[in-house]
């Protein structure tokens, strides 16, 4: 059981909650204890005063010797106390009738009664040198009329006495201190299932969703921490799922990409092994083979590429560069597949340079992919434009094209790994669907935005923006 979150939890607040009382019950205790003695020894000093003023009333002649006695033995049974008058020499010359024995005509030693004879009073717990059986509280007060010590006056209560009205005192606090604890462990009996029940529960779904389900969800709604780790949890298992089917489409998609182009190669090879293609038509197919070995090892290297940007440790290399002189470049590659389709270009720069920062290789392959794109889907006669513009802090770029656009449908899914738009958009079999993921996951990378605009029949315009260079160089 105390290997468990709810046990640990029992264990560790049972052991606090019974620390906690028990020190207060015992500091509690000695705080009564201290007390009750404190009061009994005030009391009996109290009683000592009254005796004094009693004894000087007598000696005036204010009230007679049976008056006297009466208030003496009324004061014995209220206080239950054994009441002494001791003369200037230590000898007991009175005592209360309530007394064990008969104490008048002993002598208490200089020792017992000097510190009384000075003036001051005194208080003692014990057996007043042996003279009784049993612990008494002793308190001792001078006697004094007219101004002039006499003697004293000595009072003994029991402690037991004391020490009985503690043991009620002590049982009631330990009662309900027991109560109390018992209270305490059912409260934190709830609380601890409370908290461990959610986290249980995050447990078996977790157990599930490592066998890849994840129908199940976390069911705890509060706005404590156990209900932020549940949304979290939650969110987690969305995610994961989300992963999973990424992960399932990814290899499927792979698969359907990768059998194509090898079934391609594994008929032409077979073909020429049995003779279905002659000798003379080897060329011919051998072109096609290494068309789809190509096409195969480009889609090789670009998953590696999105494996590479998609790892979050991947950190780019950021410069000063001239968009603008970069997309110069990128135009003047692609020469040649322009000419051949016919498509014209237009440039429209902002500025004549326009520096920026990034990393200048990545923002290279993204153009290159964005033009490749578009040069895929353009008709014959065709027009791209690239735009650039800029304001305080931002660059904009853009590529557009007249080409035959894409469905308003379908304009979320073109980040996706493999995604091709329709049958329409993919009949030139060169790209691999892996570009525009690429080009998300760098822009990403850059901690800028890239968005599309399109129109069925009209064209598609993409535009992502880069950090604008202070100063150029």
């Amino acid at each position: 059981m105390f290997k468990t979150l709810f046990g640990k939890l029992m264990r560790t607040y049972f052991i606090i909650i019974a620390i906690t009382l028990i020190m207060l019950g015992f500091s509690l205790s000695q705080i009564l204890h201290n007390y009750y003695f404190s009061q009994k020894q005030k009391q009996l000093i109290d009683e000592g005063m009254k005796i004094n003023d009693m004894v000087v009333q007598y000696t005036l002649g204010a009230i007679d010797e049976q008056r006297f006695y009466q208030e003496i033995d009324a004061i014995d049974r209220f206080l239950n106390a054994k009441i002494w008058f001791v003369d200037r020499v230590g000898i007991i010359w009175a005592s209360s009738s309530g007394t064990d024995g008969s104490w008048e005509g002993q002598k208490l030693t200089k020792k017992e009664f000097k510190q009384v004879m000075e003036g001051d009073i005194i208080t003692k717990i014990g057996r007043f040198s042996q003279r009784f059986t049993v612990p008494m509280i002793t308190v001792g007060v001078p006697l004094s009329i007219n101004g002039r010590i006499n003697g004293a006056i000595f009072l003994h209560s029991p402690v037991y006495e004391v020490n009985n009205t503690l043991k009620n005192v002590y049982k009631m606090i330990w009662v309900s201190a027991l109560i109390s604890l018992v209270i305490a462990i059912l409260m934190l009996y709830f609380t601890s299932k409370r908290i461990s029940k959610p986290l249980k529960e995050m447990s078996t779904i977790a157990k599930d969703m490592s066998k890849g389900r994840f129908d199940k969800k976390v069911s705890i709604y509060s706005d404590d921490e156990i209900g932020q780790l549940s949304q979290s949890f939650n969110y987690m298992a969305r995610e994961l799922e989300n992963l999973e089917n990424m992960r399932k489409s990814f290899v499927e998609n792979v698969s359907h990409e990768l059998k194509s182009p090898l079934t391609s190669i594994n008929g032409f090879i077979e073909g020429m092994i049995d003779g279905t293609i002659p000798r003379e038509e080897f060329d011919k197919y051998l072109g096609l083979v290494s068309k789809e070995i190509k096409r195969l090892s480009k889609m090789t290297k670009e998953l590696l590429e999105l494996s590479q940007l998609e790892n979050p440790s991947m950190v780019i290399k950021p410069s000063p560069f001239d968009i603008n002189e970069l997309i110069r470049k990128v135009i003047i590659n692609h020469e040649a597949i322009l000419k051949e389709k016919d498509i014209d270009i237009d440039v429209r720069f902002d500025e004549h340079n326009l520096w920026v920062v990034g990393d200048e290789e990545k923002i290279l392959q993204v153009l290159n992919n964005l033009l490749d794109n578009a040069i895929r889907f353009v008709d014959a006669g065709g027009r791209i434009s690239f735009i650039t513009l800029c304001d305080d802090d931002k660059a904009y770029i853009s590529i557009q094209d007249n080409g035959c656009g894409i469905p308003e449908g379908e304009i979320k899914y073109i980040w996706d790994r493999f995604y091709k738009v329709d049958k329409a958009r993919t009949y030139d079999k060169t790209g691999t669907g892996l570009g525009l993921s690429i080009v998300k996951n760098i822009i990403k990378q850059h901690n800028q935005e890239i968005w599309v605009k399109s129109q069925p029949g009209k064209g598609t315009k993409f535009t992502f923006t880069l950090k604008k260079y202070g100063e150029k160089p």
